[in-house]
């Protein structure tokens, strides 16, 4: 409770001033609430989902305050970078549940510096290098995150190295991690590793990101693809494909291995600038149960959006969403979704 007084009385603060920015320094602020009603199956959210959770109610899903600076105008040889956001809301309550309480309103806290013209060292809690989606809806073309991005880390804390090539048409990073989305260290969640490259032109993106580490006293080899093409003005599409090995050291021995892997679609038309549809579909096969704690080995979902851009800053969302076990016609639970996402 106390957290959100603080973060409501500093939100209040902000929307004040309007986001103060200078050259150097910049304040801002994000908030999405939502209110979800269950129409089909079980009422309650899948356990296999960490936003969008609450149901039947008004909620804040994430409610965001950051303070960030590119150091550009200092005047250093080698100019520092910091990010600072605290966070609250069921996304941080629900993935952050397992770090250090002290730790779980923290979005982001970062450090960087610059090396060269195109290279950047930070180090502290980063945003995810893997996968399209962040925990940000406004980043996102769906309402509501997929199951895979869900299951996969949306922040990490390490070292990341950062550059870019040919006018920055690609973009790659390496990371030296404290396991998979940690912030505090954890017996068992040891360094990991991982990298990301990227090609951004001017209708086509294309992404590969890794992930090599422990995860529960097992080796965990993970693997993010996905391509997203605007065909024209009116029309976009995302293909995105991540799958993840995992074994132990008597694993090996046997050489026996266990495996996820997630397909995801995305389509996307414009109606004109403050309209948007979009259309959702994604498999997560996990026979062996690595992450999926419904029991369910394999799950489908489809869902469909459509938001209304007031502004840049403002958006009315509204989603229905489905999932059902793989190869079965019974319904697990579907439920529809309005949302509203605001920053400054």
């Amino acid at each position: 409770m106390k957290n959100w007084v603080v973060l409501i009385f500093v939100w209040s603060s902000a929307l004040s001033v309007k986001a103060q920015k200078t050259a150097v320094h910049e304040f801002s602020a994000y908030a999405e609430m939502y209110s979800a009603h269950s129409f089909l199956g079980t009422k309650s959210s899948p356990n296999f989902l960490v936003s969008y959770t609450s149901r039947n109610k008004l909620s804040v899903n994430l409610m965001m305050l950051k303070y960030s600076t590119d150091g550009a105008n200092w005047k250093r040889k080698r100019p520092l970078k910091f990010n600072f956001a605290l966070m609250t809301g069921s996304y941080a309550l629900q993935n952050l549940r397992n770090e250090n309480p002290a730790y779980r309103n923290i979005y982001e806290a970062n450090v960087g510096l610059k090396l060269r013209k195109n290279d950047l060292l930070e180090m502290g809690v980063l945003p995810s290098h893997i996968g399209l989606e962040t925990a940000t809806g406004m980043e996102s073309w769906a309402a509501t995150r997929s199951i895979v991005a869900d299951n996969s880390p949306y922040y990490e804390s390490g070292i990341r190295y950062s550059t870019t090539f040919m006018s920055n048409k690609i973009k790659a990073n390496l990371n030296v991690l404290n396991g998979w989305q940690n912030i505090t260290p954890r017996r068992f969640n040891q360094v990991g590793i991982g990298h990301q490259i990227q090609y951004i032109g001017k209708r086509l993106t294309l992404n590969s990101s890794s992930y090599f580490g422990k995860f529960d006293r097992q080796n965990r080899l993970f693997h993010n693809a996905y391509a997203q093409w605007q065909i024209n003005p009116k029309w976009g599409i995302v293909l995105g494909l991540d799958q993840a090995i995992q074994w132990s050291k008597r694993d090996s021995i046997k050489r026996k291995n266990f495996q996820y892997y997630a397909p995801l679609v995305l389509l996307q038309y414009s109606v004109n600038d403050k309209w948007k549809l979009c259309a959702r579909y994604e498999l997560f096969k996990d026979p062996h149960i690595l992450l999926n704690e419904s029991s369910l080995k394999s799950v489908v979902g489809y869902s469909f959006n459509a938001d209304y851009r007031y502004s840049a800053n403002f958006w009315l969302r509204a989603e229905c969403r489905l999932f059902q076990e793989h190869f079965s016609s019974k319904i697990q639970t579907g439920y529809a979704t309005i949302a509203v996402c605001a920053k400054i």
